[in-house]
């Protein structure tokens, strides 16, 4: 009788690994914290906030390729995303 090959389950793809809910918990903070006393505002007026992008570069929520490919968008000129240090 051939064996039959038992596979483990696999975990779902909801289940966050540690790194992901400490990133999860960082970027919920960091919305807390940063965002929402500026969200009313900047809604109204139409406007964002660009104090926030040095923050949103140092929390790895957006990077340098990211930033550059989306520069012609960006209101004002000569922009150049922050150089993070090397890993």
């Amino acid at each position: 009788m051939p064996e039959t090959l038992q596979l483990a389950n696999p975990t779902p793809l909801t289940t966050l690994t540690e790194d992901e809910i400490l990133f999860r918990d960082s970027v919920r903070k960091f919305a807390e914290d940063k965002i929402r006393p500026l969200a009313k505002e900047m809604d109204e007026k139409a406007v964002f906030d660009h104090g926030l992008l040095d923050q949103f570069f140092q929390l790895g929520l957006m990077a340098e390729r990211a930033a550059s490919s989306l520069k012609r968008f960006w209101p004002w000129k000569n922009f150049r995303a922050p150089t993070l240090p090397p890993e």
